[in-house]
């Protein structure tokens, strides 16, 4: 089974955090809240709650670079394999599944996936120079 979990993009510090508790409020009106672990300078970890509204979520997609790292949504990965267009695509989710694309390709995770040649090299939020380094259809 897959592991579901979170990171976020705080757009009031501009900062990305690992998601640690998302609460959806059932109140009308009422916003619901994304939990995240701080670091503060004094090195100490601190949970922080944070209005949905002031954060943009991203998925884990269940896979890992190859570095081991994490790949979520929002996630530029270069591609050096065989079987797709070399170069950098941004991740996301397009009809119920995840994706790599760029101008020339699409990069379709599944099973037999070549992840030994995907690694993660930014994010479209904390790495926004590298959005024009990739060329959508």
């Amino acid at each position: 089974m897959r592991e579901i979990k979170f990171r976020c993009w705080n757009e009031v510090d501009e900062k990305m955090y690992k998601v640690l508790q998302i609460t959806f409020e059932l109140i009308k009106d009422s916003e619901g809240f994304v939990y995240y672990e701080k670091i503060l300078s004094t090195g100490e970890r601190r949970a922080i709650a944070q209005k949905l509204s002031d954060v943009i979520l991203m998925q884990y997609i269940g896979l890992l670079d190859k570095q081991g790292k994490e790949i979520y949504e929002g996630d530029i990965v270069r591609y050096n394999g065989l079987y797709f267009e070399h170069g950098l695509y941004e991740i996301k989710f397009v009809n119920g599944s995840f994706i790599g694309i760029n101008e020339k390709d699409e990069l379709n995770f599944r099973k037999d996936f070549d992840f030994e040649n995907v690694e993660v090299v930014g994010n479209i939020y904390e790495n926004p120079e590298l959005l024009s380094l990739i060329s959508y259809k």
